[in-house]
């Protein structure tokens, strides 16, 4: 439940309670191997296993959204909206990452 606030901006409690109605819970069953992993990432990058989680999935994400580029499925601009990005900084990713897009065929009647 939110409260009103006549006049103002809104408290820091009314904005965490507005994100906490916000939240959806998503339960994955990692398996042992899984699980041993991520521990280890954890441990490495000094994170809780939560974090660990939310930055695997993150980099999941840009990494997924990057091949379907490279594979022709979306152009810079779809990538920057796909990653939320202004429309100047996807080059950047794509070169930061090594991601160079497939050559299209030349048609068969030549150039």
């Amino acid at each position: 439940m939110l409260f009103k606030t006549e006049g103002r901006s809104p408290s820091p409690v009314d904005q965490t309670s507005k994100r906490r109605d916000l939240i959806t819970l998503t339960i994955l069953r990692p398996n042992d191997k899984d699980i041993e992993k991520l521990d280890e990432l954890s441990k490495f990058e000094r994170k809780d296993r939560s974090a660990a989680v939310r930055e695997l999935r993150k980099y999941g994400w840009e990494f997924l959204r990057l091949k379907h580029y490279k594979e022709g499925a979306f152009s810079l601009e779809g990538l920057a909206r796909k990653l939320d990005l202004s429309t100047s900084e996807p080059r950047g990713v794509v070169l930061k990452r090594g991601v160079l897009k497939a050559a299209r065929p030349v048609p068969s009647g030549g150039l």
